[in-house]
């Protein structure tokens, strides 16, 4: 990810692909934007060493980004044609900006006949890669090459994917979101007719040409029932979601470990769960990396009892910007990003205040790495007290 005092080759292009699309669709963009994303990305690639395999991705989502605002680098994009280390998902990728220009015989060139089947990953990398996100990627150049069976069979497979219970980052959702509205956006789609009900209610007749409608229902106890009446098949999602009630949360460990401990100014313990109002208590919060390789991205959630009020450190002119990638100080919450070595611990310090007298509830914190939801951990809620003088 690309904080503030950074950059990030893959995090630029995806921003300006984001805006080209939002542009595409009718949605406000500033030009003055745009324009500045153009000179900065020209420049980018007129300027591009040759680099790792990550690199040469990076490299080519920013030539297929600027072929796609119609401002191509074709010398750079022969250029990197040429690399004999151009190889995997970073050809397809060519391929694509060699399509926005209206030059399919060299994206064919490109890939061969046979597209390359998308990797495993271990981790997401610099690119966030992931099975998905390399699948919605290949989608558009087999249809930009009339190779409609495969690309259909893709789709599908994307489809199912994202009709199952695999958790997927925002990232990839985005990536397959876009390439499937695009590929069934210029698809044939037949009218289909289909009818629902929830609980005992009584059927409800839907017809429709498009190729996805969705709807929220009621958040009633029940069963939800669907009936398609044509003959094509229907895929059917149906999605929930909520927090775990006060007291309920689970302490959970995968990957990583999270610690915390309430102490005064001295350093000596604090029982939390009744507080004198006005007083000052240290949290320390301790994060490990246990999964075995470096993780990037990780992001730890403090959210605090709404009678405590949070010292805001960098008003006295303290900062935790050596030690995290980004930390955004809220009224109620502390968001800290940051990356960890393998067995590399972290350790943070907020200050707060027990400012209203009431009893109040403190929510579980949660660490987990953005981009892999194998990877986390979180502690157990409590109730707190804070006692008037």
């Amino acid at each position: 990810m690309a904080w503030q005092r950074g950059s990030h080759d893959w995090v630029s292009s995806y921003i300006g692909h984001f805006m080209l699309e939002a542009s595409r669709l009718g949605y406000a963009v500033p030009p003055q934007v745009l324009e500045q994303w153009r000179e900065y990305q020209a420049a980018q690639a007129r300027g591009y060493l040759a680099g790792n395999d990550q690199g040469r991705l990076a490299h080519a989502y920013r030539l297929y980004t600027l072929a796609r605002a119609q401002q191509p680098e074709m010398a750079a994009m022969n250029r990197l044609r040429e690399n004999a280390a151009l190889d995997g998902v970073a050809r397809w990728q060519l391929a694509a900006a060699y399509l926005q220009v209206g030059l399919p015989d060299a994206a064919a060139d490109l890939i061969g006949s046979m597209p390359r089947p998308p990797a495993a990953y271990e981790e997401p990398g610099a690119t966030f890669a992931s099975t998905l996100r390399d699948e919605a990627l290949l989608l558009p150049v087999l249809r930009g090459l009339e190779r409609n069976d495969e690309a259909a069979a893709l789709a599908e497979r994307m489809a199912d994917g994202l009709a199952s219970r695999q958790w997927y980052s925002t990232h990839s959702l985005a990536w397959a979101l876009s390439s499937l509205a695009q590929h069934y956006g210029v698809a044939e789609t037949e009218r289909f007719a289909f009818a629902w009900r929830q609980g005992k209610s009584k059927w409800q007749q839907e017809e429709s040409d498009q190729p996805l409608l969705q709807w929220a229902l009621a958040p009633e106890p029940g069963p939800v029932a669907v009936r398609n009446d044509t003959e094509q098949p229907l895929f059917v999602v149906l999605s929930n979601t909520g927090v775990p009630a006060a007291g309920e949360e689970t302490a959970r460990s995968a990957g990583l470990t999270l610690s915390a401990q309430f102490v005064d100014r001295e350093g000596k313990p604090v029982a939390v769960e009744r507080l004198q109002q006005g007083r000052d208590v240290h949290v320390q919060v301790q994060v490990v990396n246990r999964s075995g390789r470096r993780q990037e991205n990780i992001a730890l959630t403090q959210i605090f009892p709404s009678g405590w009020q949070i010292n805001n450190a960098r008003l006295a002119g303290a900062d935790e910007g050596e030690i995290v990638d980004y930390q955004d100080i809220r009224d109620d919450r502390v968001l800290s990003y940051f990356g960890l070595e393998a067995d590399e611990a972290i350790s943070l310090t907020v200050s707060v205040n027990a400012s209203f007298a009431g009893r109040f509830y403190l929510p579980g914190w949660q660490v987990e790495a953005m981009y892999d939801a194998a990877v986390h951990a979180s502690t157990e809620g409590r109730w707190v007290e804070v006692v008037a003088d």
